[in-house]
């Protein structure tokens, strides 16, 4: 059995030991990395999704998932909050 491959964990604490413009080159990174992964995620639903209903390939409620959130945060201000 082979060891586990630390050599990526070891490289991103030597950058953040050596900050400057590495640090900012990282997180810039997995910000970006952030976004693409939660609209990747949130086109492949279909394919994980609810298990009771049926497979629908591009349902009615498509969007982004950002789209998605302001919706669901201006929904909950006009229903909580009573905002109009």
């Amino acid at each position: 059995m082979a060891p586990l491959d630390t050599d990526g964990f070891t490289a991103h604490v030597c950058i953040l030991a050596r900050g400057g413009p590495f640090v900012k080159i990282l997180f810039a990174w997995l910000v970006v990395y952030a976004f693409v992964g939660t609209q990747m995620a949130w086109s492949m639903r279909p394919f994980f999704g609810a298990p009771g209903e049926p497979f629908v390939l591009m349902r009615q409620d498509g969007g982004t998932f950002y789209e998605s959130v302001v919706t669901a945060i201006v929904w909950l201000a006009r229903t909580l909050l009573g905002w109009r």
